[in-house]
């Protein structure tokens, strides 16, 4: 949320959904094994890169938003596990 009022100046349900998604996603391979701070971070890490991707990214290829949560859960879960 606070990416989509910084970018466009009101937040959206889609921006919510999808930042919570993507924080979750980041932090599920490493949740028995980081402190609740590491967990903040990498969960923050994940949700930029995807909201990166789905806004600056996605509009140059081309596809439609079926697509968005595939982008925001692969970059999510490729983040973590590099």
């Amino acid at each position: 949320m606070v990416l989509d009022v910084y970018r466009t100046g009101k937040p959206t349900l889609v921006g919510v959904c999808t930042g919570a998604l993507c924080g979750l996603v980041g932090i599920t391979p490493a949740a028995g094994y980081v402190t609740c701070a590491g967990a903040a971070v990498i969960g923050l890490v994940a949700t930029i890169a995807s909201y990166s991707f789905i806004q600056l990214v996605k509009p140059h290829l081309g596809v439609d938003d079926t697509w968005m949560p595939l982008a925001a859960m692969a970059l999510a879960g490729l983040w973590v596990a590099c």
